[in-house]
């Protein structure tokens, strides 16, 4: 049986302190820390990429109702993807 936990509602965003130490922030609440990031550009860019995660995984639900809405055959595929990523990102099964 899989157990569905939801996210901490965003927005989130990444802030850095003046020792290069990032946290991944919605409001006051941490959501998580990522280290430190400062000096490293490609730590900056995950960290990121971490921060728009409830806004990718709003997206991609959009995306996914959009394009059953616009030709249900689709959903074979392309939504099929999708789909996978959602269920991914919502603690469900990674069926990849």
């Amino acid at each position: 049986m899989t157990t569905k936990t939801t996210h901490t509602p965003g927005p989130w965003e990444l802030t850095i302190d003046d020792n290069g130490h990032g946290d991944i922030v919605a409001g006051s609440l941490k959501v998580c820390s990522v280290g430190y990031v400062g000096l490293f550009p490609v730590a900056q860019a995950d960290a990121r990429l971490i921060a728009s995660s409830p806004a990718l995984l709003a997206a991609f639900k959009n995306a996914s109702r959009a394009l059953t809405a616009l030709d249900p055959l689709a959903r074979h595929h392309d939504a099929t993807l999708l789909d996978n990523a959602l269920s991914q990102a919502e603690g469900g099964t990674q069926p990849f």
